[in-house]
């Protein structure tokens, strides 16, 4: 089963807060609103500049899952409740900008997640996941979707988006 020329992309990444990013959030706007009551150039400064490093961090944030493609090898045909053998190749088409920290979750029936994650994906270069995976039920399914998604840069927002395999 091979699955890399007509995946497709069914959403581009959206964004969501980490609570590790509502901390930094909250604590950049805190000291932007503390300087301002205080007349403190310092404090106002610290605040807006963590309040600016949001769009950076999600600019580089969408720059890491942009230009990622999956391929997926696995026998044609399986047996119910029966474990197999598959890899799940991350391929970074991209010329310049390395993939960080991305984690895959490939969903083989409407029961079975498989999870795994690849920690770095350097430019024009691919990383493969060996995974062992099994299907409760029996049937035919010819497309399965994966999640890609990742943290990276400081972990402030999670970017993700959804591939049919």
């Amino acid at each position: 089963m091979e699955a890399g020329p007509h995946q497709q992309i069914v959403q581009t990444p959206p964004v969501t807060v980490t609570p590790r990013g509502i901390l930094f959030l909250l604590v950049a706007l805190t000291l932007t609103m503390v300087g301002v009551f205080r007349i403190d150039g310092d404090l106002i400064a610290l605040g807006t500049a963590g309040l600016l490093l949001g769009p950076i961090v999600i600019v580089f944030g969408k720059w890491n899952l942009r230009g990622i493609h999956l391929k997926l090898s696995a026998p044609s045909r399986v047996f119910a409740d029966t474990s197999f053998d598959l890899r799940l190749t991350q391929l970074n088409k991209r010329n310049l900008f390395d993939a960080c920290s991305t984690n895959l979750e490939l969903n083989l029936s409407h029961v079975s997640k498989i999870e795994t994650h690849a920690t770095w994906t350097a430019a024009r270069s691919s990383s493969t996941s060996k995974l062992r995976g099994s299907i409760a039920k029996r049937g035919s399914i010819s497309e399965h979707p994966c999640t890609l998604s990742s943290a990276f840069p400081l972990g402030i927002f999670r970017f993700s988006k959804k591939i049919i395999l």
